[in-house]
């Protein structure tokens, strides 16, 4: 089950980060690794976390409403493989 749990929270990063962003440039990505505080000591996510702890890049919170497609994708194809799967994962 664990390994589940990991493949679906791959699946997410990977999708939101070569889809969302690199494909579809939704948001501002550059930016949020290499902005104006040099992007070494900010933004590690989720951006929710970066405000509490103080290393977000600006004081604009970051809507993930884009992340919801990426979400549902990596629980259906994580759902289908760990049903067809069981033994693997």
């Amino acid at each position: 089950m664990r390994k589940g749990v990991i493949m679906y929270y791959g699946i997410i990063y990977v999708s939101s980060h070569n889809i969302n962003y690199s494909i579809l440039h939704i948001g501002n990505y550059q930016k949020h690794h290499f902005g104006d505080k040099g992007g070494i000591t900010t933004n590690f996510g989720p951006d929710t976390l970066d405000h509490f702890l103080g290393t977000n890049e600006d004081s604009v919170f970051e809507h993930m409403y884009h992340y919801i497609p990426n979400i549902i994708f990596a629980f259906l194809t994580t759902a289908v493989i760990y049903h067809n799967n069981n033994d693997i994962l």
